[in-house]
């Protein structure tokens, strides 16, 4: 990862836009369910688009087209973003439920 400033704040934003981008879409794309918006789901999303957008500089993603990187980009949010989800729904948060229950169950 051998960027500028410029570069790091340009891939970036990129990633930003695509994180905007998919959370737009994801809130978008089920109108029937008159689903409200979710501002700290929003902020996740953004939180992972820099996570994408310094993966993108590390894998030296180039910036020639800020439409290629946005799509790119808007595929490293969605990997990342569900696979730290999967790990917290499968391992993590079962591992902290059977602790609280342990810790909340009293003794015979």
């Amino acid at each position: 990862m051998d960027g500028t400033l410029g570069q790091v704040f340009s891939a970036v934003l990129y990633a930003l836009a695509a994180a905007i981008v998919y959370s737009l879409i994801g809130y978008f794309k089920r109108p029937e369910t008159k689903e409200t918006f979710d501002g700290e789901q929003f902020f996740v999303s953004l939180a992972v688009g820099v996570i994408a957008g310094i993966a993108s500089l590390w894998l030296e993603i180039p910036p020639k087209d800020a439409i290629t990187l946005i799509f790119a980009d808007a595929g490293l949010v969605y990997t990342i973003e569900n696979t730290a989800k999967a790990v917290w729904r499968r391992w993590i948060s079962p591992w902290f439920d059977q602790k609280a229950a342990a810790v909340a169950k009293p003794p015979p």
